[in-house]
């Protein structure tokens, strides 16, 4: 089963990354309980601590660049020490974790007890630990939304509070600057070493960051910085502001110390309705509980990975089959946390969670030596640490220096967990570690934990077979198979690749679902009978991810795909909390999208085709085509129109409908509906026929957000099944034409000179379009009243806005000899309704006749690339004479290949 996640991240997205995984604990509790130990000199002991880390930053991207692998730090160990040492770590890792968790738990109920102060911290910290177990459990994935908001909310009122406590700061209360002397500094500095735990988080899906080598070390470093910045600042101006005995120096210590800060600034002055205290409590509980989450979510994970490496019980790896979360582990971390909460206090939580993250880094700078000094092939970092080995020496020496100022406590912890990792590794994961050996030896296969180690499927990028159509299946689709045979028809005798994603919680490491699942292969089943019953050229893969709506694109633009098929999941925009699950798609896909929505509908014989005269009405006419084709079904292309309509204009609908069946090789007819109210009249008729296929709306800012679209209506009431086209914007990737055909026409061959105007002057569309039928009519000899009505006419059909200030109107003109096409570049730009609500001002018409409609249609797709390919818009507000027009259209037109016989 593959799975993968294209490089999306960014160096800005990337650093955001790593802040967001450390404001918390360094600013709302920490600096209290350190100004206790240093006194003023806290905010040095910040920047000490920083300095610290620094080398262990730069050894864990070196390492990340290396095996960018979700396992992180963990499988960097077990990979350069072996599974004891793996153990050990993972143990190390999982405690690290969980006692940070547990501290920014206790930190949160002591921000509560301000608010509330008749509440207990620490029954308190259990209840919340237990609302946050059980979020963990049931997989919210909209915590990690929130978690972003409440950070951001938490700096903006960090800055207003630094702003307003600087006048208030008084030079006094910095003397005497060391209280406990270097040796407390030295002490300080080991103690917030946990502010910085989130530095190297990024370096956990270093897959999906983009140019790794550049962005994951700059990501890291800036973060750091910027880290250090605020840590620095509102620690200083905390003990500038307020008295040491409040901070708890010579006291109980001070756990919430920006509730106080905000209380002696701001005293009862309300905030946004509440008082600044409050607001203060609520920001620090919020931004303690997301980092409490956070580091459950992550630290349950540890378990889980040595389990699937068997250096724990298989009873860690289990999944809840119907939430997809693995339960076992995050119950075991949740009671873990709730140990801690209730038998250590809160100096020795900082402590611990501080000792374990200082033996990560020195760890990890003793395992970049080794990998430098044994030079595995496979190790190729695209990062490289400078100054090597100095700096991973210092980082050692360093690390271990801060660690002896923690006290016994932190060694007697290190060694109960060495020695329990020790245990582990003799009584259970080596007697396990032999048996996979035999196992392996009498099946042949590879082993699990290689596969999960040296490839680990879930971080390197996926690789699809490049398709002609791609056939997503994201959920629990009624028939599958059927958009199977949707892609083969869309596909027209090429490649379909068809795609089963599974979303799973960010709780659950996405390597659990490594081996493919029953559900998968049930699919796959299903899949592969369709493709031998109906000889079609298919292949099937299936993709873990955390978030389908953001991988979507990815897929798409791996496969490089001219169409999607996915199931209709309901209108984009009638319902504000309730968005379309595919909008995603909608808004980025690099393809045609397809929309099937299912009636039930066992066979398919008779098809009803809905197109309307546009730009991509022939892609309607073609897509209808091939699935007739396929299905060996007959083709209706239907029209609707007024009780009254002229027979002359009648006709014409009917000619219309004939030059698009002239399109199709399938059996085809037409069919008149007269009718005020279209989508009324093709949900009634809909009865007689088991496909109807149309264009999707077009996505509008601000239009139909909360209500649906006629063709919304028309897709949940019609009595057969429906397939809704959308091209891509403004970019026409459709079927293939014969080369030659498109080739014979030319835009520069049509474009008049004579109909180009320059300065045009028009007060509004409907004398814009007066103004280009005089210019026709002059050049062409034909009436300007009829020309006017035939562009109406249209218009009234298709707005032909196309994004930008420009708009591409056309029509029909029975006694028209040839193509012709015209531009007019107005003074000031008018409300022409366009489809992005912007005011036009460039527009390039085109006339032709009923009987050359293939041609008009090849000239519109020219006209498109113009547009998108070239920039044809701006290019064009650039130009200040026909000539100069003429000369523009010429030179694109050689660009891109689209030149043609002179007429």
């Amino acid at each position: 089963m593959g799975h993968g996640m294209e490089r999306s991240l960014g160096l800005g997205a990337a650093t955001s990354f790593s802040i967001v995984a450390m404001l918390g604990l360094g600013v709302f509790v920490l600096p209290g309980l350190t100004a206790s130990i240093t006194g003023p000199s806290v905010g040095l002991a910040y920047l000490i601590a920083a300095l610290c880390v620094l080398p262990g930053v730069l050894s864990k991207a070196e390492l990340a660049t290396a095996m960018p692998t979700s396992g992180g730090a963990y499988v960097y160990i077990s990979r350069a020490f072996g599974p004891l040492s793996g153990t050990v770590a993972g143990l190390g890792l999982w405690l690290s974790l969980l006692f940070k968790s547990a501290f920014a738990l206790v930190g949160l109920s002591a921000y509560l007890k301000a608010i509330a102060p008749s509440v207990d911290i620490v029954p308190a910290a259990l209840g919340i630990l237990l609302g946050v177990t059980l979020m963990n459990i049931f997989g919210m994935r909209a915590i990690k939304k929130v978690q972003a908001f409440v950070v951001a909310a938490a700096m903006i009122f960090l800055l207003f509070l630094a702003g307003a406590s600087v006048p208030d700061m008084e030079s006094a209360r910095f003397e005497p600057f060391f209280n406990g002397g270097i040796t407390g500094l030295l002490e300080a500095a080991a103690f917030v070493t946990v502010a910085y735990a989130g530095v190297t988080k990024i370096a956990a899906i270093a897959e999906e960051v983009r140019d790794p080598g550049r962005n994951l070390p700059l990501a890291m470093l800036i973060s750091l910085g910027i880290a250090t910045l605020v840590y620095v600042i509102m620690s200083t101006i905390l003990v500038g502001v307020l008295d040491l005995n409040e901070l708890g120096q010579g006291s109980k210590v001070d756990a919430k110390p920006m509730f106080d800060l905000s209380v002696h600034v701001w005293g009862n002055k309300e905030v946004m309705g509440v008082t600044a205290g409050a607001l203060a409590g609520v920001l620090g509980i919020l931004t303690m509980a997301a980092m409490a989450n956070a580091g459950l979510m992550a630290s349950s994970r540890f378990p889980f990975a040595m389990s699937r490496d068997r250096l724990l019980p298989p009873l860690f790896q289990r999944i809840h089959p119907r939430l997809l979360t693995p339960h076992t582990c995050i119950l075991a971390t949740g009671a873990a946390m709730a140990l801690s909460i209730v038998f250590l206090d809160v100096e020795k939580l900082a402590k611990l969670a501080s000792a374990f993250k200082i033996l990560l880094f020195v760890v990890m700078n003793v395992t970049v030596i080794v990998y430098r000094r044994t030079r595995p092939d496979w190790y190729q970092p695209k990062f490289r640490s400078p100054l090597f080995p100095w700096i991973q020496g210092i980082g050692i020496l360093v690390g271990l220096a801060l660690l002896s100022r923690l006290g016994m406590l932190v060694f007697n912890a290190a060694f109960g967990v060495a020695v329990l990792g020790v245990a582990v590794y003799v009584l259970y994961a080596r007697p396990e570690m032999r048996r996979r050996e035999l196992e392996k030896k009498l099946s042949g296969r590879d082993s699990i934990v290689v596969k999960l180690v040296d490839l680990p499927p879930v971080v390197e990028e996926a690789h699809f077979h490049q398709a002609t159509s791609l056939t997503l299946l994201v959920g629990k689709e009624r028939t599958p198979e059927r958009l199977v045979e949707l892609g083969a028809a869309l596909a027209v005798d090429g490649h379909q690749e068809v795609v089963h994603m599974i979303e799973v919680p960010e709780q659950t490491d996405l390597d659990a679902f490594y081996d493919d699942t029953p559900e998968f292969e049930a699919l796959r089943r299903r899949v592969d009978r369709v493709a031998d019953e109906r000889n079609l050229d298919v292949e099937m893969d299936g993709l873990v991810t955390h978030d389908i709506d953001a991988t979507i694109p990815h897929v798409i633009e791996e496969v490089g795909c001219q169409w999607a098929v996915v199931e209709w999941a309901g209108p984009a925009h009638h319902n504000f909390m309730q968005p379309d699950k595919h909008w995603s798609i909608l808004e980025h896909a690099e393809c045609n999208l397809a929309l099937y929505r299912d009636d039930g509908v066992q066979e398919i014989r008779s098809i009803l085709v809905y197109a309307e005269p546009d730009l991509y009405d022939d892609l309607v006419a073609r897509a209808a085509d091939s699935i007739a084709k396929l299905f060996e079904a007959e083709l209706t292309f239907v029209r609707c129109v007024a009780d009254d309509m002229d027979p002359v204009l009648e006709l014409a609908q009917v000619d219309y409908m004939d030059q698009l069946r002239g399109i199709c090789t399938s059996a085809s007819g037409v069919r008149i509906v007269k009718s005020s109210d279209p989508m009324n009249a093709l949900t009634a008729i809909s009865k007689d026929y088991d496909l109807l296929i149309m264009a999707t709306d077009r996505p509008r800012p601000f239009a139909n957000f909360m209500r649906k679209s006629p063709k919304d209506y028309l897709t949940e009431d019609a009595h057969c099944s429906v397939l809704r086209l959308k091209p891509q914007d403004q970019i026409v990737k459709e079927l293939p034409f014969d080369p030659d055909e498109d080739a014979r026409l030319s835009l520069v061959n049509v474009l008049d000179s004579e109909i180009i105007e320059i300065d045009c002057r028009s007060a509004d569309k409907k004398a814009l379009f007066t103004e280009i039928s005089k210019s026709f009519g002059a050049r062409l000899n034909i009436s300007p009243e009829k020309i006017e009505k035939a562009f109406w006419e249209h218009e009234m059909e298709h707005n032909t806005s196309v994004g930008d200030g420009a708009a591409l109107p056309h029509a029909t003109i029975d006694e028209l000899a040839h193509e012709t096409m015209g531009v007019f570049l107005l003074h000031s730009p008018i409300d022409y309704e366009a489809k992005d609500e912007r005011f036009c001002d460039v527009f390039v018409a085109i006339l032709s006749s009923p009987e050359e409609r293939h041609a008009h249609l090849l000239l519109q797709r020219q006209l498109s690339r113009f547009v998108m390919d070239a920039d044809l818009i701006p290019q064009l507000r650039g130009c200040s004479s026909p000539s100069e027009i003429h000369a523009l259209f010429e030179q694109i037109g050689q660009n891109l290949g689209l030149g043609g016989p002179e007429k």
